[in-house]
């Protein structure tokens, strides 16, 4: 046996000392706290060190200050583009208070805002390219189905449409039915049997109607005043819608 030997049996055994050593410590810290040592919060930890150490990072938590919250839902940032998300201004002031109750600070505020007009950006420009789709399928379906007849009947569908108030024109769009074949096809064949002067009519703005109406009466060759002209009874008909359009019925 030599220097080096012993040197290195007395290393193992100051080792195996100073762990029986921290085995008695750990009985000990635990036995001081009495029937706290019994808690299971306190049980998973094996020496004071740990303990220390774990309220230490407790109490950086603590700490730590929540973001504050407006006083009132008005602090919170205003969004001039608020239309993409809400109709009226009423809505989205509604939506600051619903969000001030809820007490987001105003970093959350703005984040959860840019998070939903993202979502909803996203779902437009899909639901857009879905469309563009759509419209471009129905042009190639008709294109083959018509051929030749293809301009013509379009423009027929399209000045029927163009008499729809336009009440009725947004509701056509929002359904789809203005780039559906099928409804495009009915409008030509409903278009087909109008009359020349029936579209005329049907587009008329109340002023157009009303420079329409006063042409008429002015001119005392138009079959209006011909009780004998053929076109008489059709004259008189056109008379009184213009009138029901330019002051209602």
């Amino acid at each position: 046996m030599g220097v080096l030997d012993d040197s290195q049996d007395n290393l193992q055994n100051n080792s195996q000392d100073n762990t029986q050593d921290n085995s008695v410590d750990s009985s000990v810290w635990q036995e001081l706290l009495g029937d706290l040592a019994e808690d299971p919060s306190i049980k998973k930890f094996k020496n004071p060190q740990d303990l220390a150490k774990s309220y230490i990072e407790l109490q950086k938590l603590i700490g730590k200050q929540k973001p504050p919250v407006p006083s009132s839902p008005d602090e919170y940032p205003d969004f001039e583009d608020y239309n993409v998300l809400f109709e009226t201004p009423e809505e989205y002031k509604e939506f600051k208070k619903i969000m001030h109750e809820i007490g987001l600070a105003p970093e959350q505020y703005q984040k959860l805002y840019e998070t939903m007009k993202g979502i909803v950006q996203t779902d437009a420009q899909q639901s857009l390219e879905a469309r563009q789709e759509m419209y471009e399928h129905a042009l190639s379906q008709l294109s083959e189905e018509w051929g030749e007849d293809f301009q013509r009947n379009v423009g027929l569908a399209q000045r029927l449409y163009n008499t729809f108030p336009d009440t009725i024109k947004e509701q056509i769009q929002t359904s789809g039915l203005d780039i559906n074949p099928d409804f495009i096809k009915l409008l030509v064949k409903f278009a087909e049997h109008y009359k020349e002067d029936e579209f005329a009519f049907q587009s008329y703005s109340p002023a157009e109607a009303k420079q329409e109406l006063e042409s008429i009466l002015s001119d005392k060759s138009h079959p209006y005043w011909d009780k004998y002209h053929p076109q008489h009874q059709a004259a008189v008909d056109k008379v009184e819608n213009l009138y029901k359009l330019i002051y209602g019925s």
